[in-house]
């Protein structure tokens, strides 16, 4: 849990099996919370797992994939948001399916997948 700026609480967020863009929340609540987990791994009386304090203060790869991951995904979560919305229309799917194409292909390159699994979402999309 962090404090932000204006004082308020920012806590982490787990997915939640009913909704899809709980994986945009939590990934973003982790971002939020990144100061505050870096500073908790690495207090003494705590037991943190070797092989976590180390993913926590990566910031070249950890920090950088989650971030580079999100730019996949916010948007296929906010298409989703969008379709399943009382005013939603089904004229605006081809436009929202465009535009998580079009993201996703742009950020294929930095995401954290392999080159088989680019390939696969390539095919897929």
């Amino acid at each position: 849990v962090e404090k932000n700026a204006k004082n308020s609480i920012v806590t982490l967020k787990l997915c939640s099996k009913t909704r899809w863009a709980g994986v945009v929340i939590s990934f973003e609540s982790l971002l939020k919370n990144k100061e505050a987990l870096q500073e908790t791994v690495i207090v003494e009386d705590l037991k943190v797992p070797r092989s976590v304090r180390n993913t926590v203060l990566d910031q070249d790869v950890f920090w950088v994939q989650l971030q580079n991951s999100l730019k996949i995904l916010k948007p296929i979560a906010a298409a989703i948001t969008a379709s399943e919305s009382d005013s939603a229309l089904l004229s605006e799917i081809p436009y929202l399916m465009t535009k998580i194409k079009t993201t996703v292909f742009e950020n294929l390159s930095i995401s954290p997948l392999t080159t088989i699994e680019e390939s696969k979402v390539k095919d897929f999309i």
